[in-house]
């Protein structure tokens, strides 16, 4: 059965919407922190987990020119900005679901691609995260926030022991 396929999505940028304007969003991938182990009596080295996760970084491409998107890149600490990306899903069965991200970070790159007569030109910001949530149909299934030491999947921080143990 199909399920789940993405027919709708919106943006907001910073606070101004971009409906009709999304060409593409690439979320950011989710990979834990591993360093390589090895001891006696091991057969190979392993990974152990750090705690921690990679370095989150997102793109989206919007359809066209903005002056405003555009001014929101910069090079400096405290730039971060806000991004809402809200879709709809809907599967063979007629059901339908609503998917919310929530990112916050820094504007690092902006390409321009290349353009061609008669064709859309698009703009793709690319951006390093140091805030991520993934809701389906109301449901935190993903909240990555590293300042703040937490990283909760499917409702279970898996970072809370290591708080207390840290005192933080």
């Amino acid at each position: 059965m199909i399920k789940d396929i993405l027919t709708g999505l919106n943006a907001y940028v910073d606070g101004r919407g971009y409906m009709g304007r999304v060409a593409e969003l690439v979320l950011p991938k989710l990979t834990p922190k591993m360093r390589e182990y090895s001891a006696g009596g091991l057969g190979a080295t392993i990974d152990i987990p750090t705690g921690e996760i990679e370095k989150l970084e997102s793109e989206i491409s919007l359809t066209g020119v903005d002056p405003d998107v555009i001014g929101l890149f910069g090079v400096t600490m405290g730039n971060n900005k806000s991004l809402i990306f809200r879709g709809n899903t809907q599967s063979e069965d007629g059901s339908k679901g609503e998917v919310k991200v929530y990112q916050r970070g820094m504007i690092k790159e902006l390409d321009w691609g290349s353009w061609k007569p008669g064709e859309a030109s698009n703009l793709k910001l690319g951006m390093t995260l140091q805030y991520y949530r993934y809701e389906y149909n109301g449901r935190v299934l993903i909240e990555a926030d590293p300042m703040n030491y937490k990283l909760i999947v499917n409702g279970k921080d898996q970072l809370a022991e290591m708080r207390q143990a840290l005192g933080i």
